[in-house]
């Protein structure tokens, strides 16, 4: 009889603690139809840079055959490599760019794939996940014209042996999802991830004040859905950004600045953007910027832009002390 009410003491317990949990962030009743937009206000290409990373960008090596870089993300799967994808014109490619000489090391191709107006890349990993995904964001509208713009999911490809310095062509299991602003059509060629929760944020390019917009995390990659209003921000241009999880940074960028934020464990994304950043070192080195990529320990940012009246672009980087 004892060890019969132990066992039931026992499955008490665990159904009690089961039930005590906190929900996942995702399943957080109210947690978009409460938010309120955020619109800070600071003069920011007069705000301080930070004081914990080195001076300007240091130059690796010309790179000469990705002309039109749009997106880069540093790779997790394969260290010292980088994902680098080009945009609108160019092909519908990702690129293995080798971050220690500029190096393409593979390009991967899909039949399926179409390239309107490629601009960002990211991870992305839906909580739970035990590993993050690609996320390829056809989001460019130049005329803002554009009624839905698509975000495409797929696994990180496998860089075997056989494929160094070439073209490969496969179905990489690419997941398309359809979405669409508010407020109607918007130039975008930033977007991140925020990995805790899974929600996907774009911002507007050619707004006088950057327009934030999200995708909620919903457990589904099909579909058709509205990207919610999350806010702006006092600038313009904005044209990359990355987000790091483990050390809570959040970068974007734009043609002469980039702007960090960081934040203490628990913090609501949407709510640090409403926060005034600081700027990293720069200093406009490129041509024509267009992208940023943190290093998988967040302690190194990396740059590669466009080319320009055929001046190959540079791959730079800057380490945090």
């Amino acid at each position: 009889m004892y060890i019969s009410f132990v066992k039931y003491l026992l499955l008490f317990t665990l159904l009690f603690s089961s039930c005590a949990k906190e929900p996942p962030a995702q399943q957080e009743p109210g947690y978009w139809e409460r938010f309120e937009p955020v619109e800070p206000e600071y003069a920011a290409q007069s705000l301080p840079y930070t004081s914990d990373w080195t001076g300007s960008p240091l130059a690796v090596d010309t790179v000469k055959n990705i002309p039109e870089c749009s997106g880069m993300v540093c790779s997790r799967k394969y260290p010292g490599l980088a994902w680098v994808i080009n945009d609108s014109g160019q092909d519908p490619e990702l690129i293995l760019l080798d971050l220690s000489d500029g190096r393409v090391r593979c390009r991967f191709r899909d039949p399926s794939w179409f390239n309107t107006d490629w601009e960002e890349l990211a991870y992305y990993r839906e909580p739970g996940m035990d590993s993050a995904m690609l996320l390829v964001a056809d989001i460019g509208d130049n005329l803002n014209k554009r009624q839905n713009i698509s975000l495409y999911l797929l696994r990180e490809p496998d860089f075997l042996p056989e494929y160094e310095g070439k073209q490969i062509t496969m179905n990489l299991g690419v997941e398309e999802k359809i979405v669409y602003y508010p407020d109607g059509p918007r130039d975008a060629e930033a977007l991140f991830v925020d990995e805790t929760r899974g929600d996907v944020f774009i911002i507007s390019k050619q707004d006088a004040r950057a327009r934030i917009y999200a995708l909620p995390e919903t457990g589904s990659w099909t579909g058709f859905e509205s990207l919610v209003y999350c806010g702006s921000l006092p600038m313009t241009y904005v044209n990359a950004a990355d987000y790091h999880e483990e050390s809570r940074r959040l970068v974007i960028r734009n043609y002469t600045d980039i702007y960090t934020w960081t934040w203490e464990p628990g913090s609501d994304i949407r709510q640090v953007m409403g926060e005034v950043p600081e700027r990293l070192p720069y200093g406009s080195i490129e041509l024509q910027g267009e992208s940023i990529a943190l290093s998988p320990d967040g302690n190194r940012y990396y740059l590669l832009g466009e080319a320009v009246f055929n001046i190959y672009p540079v791959l730079f980087y800057c380490d945090r002390y």
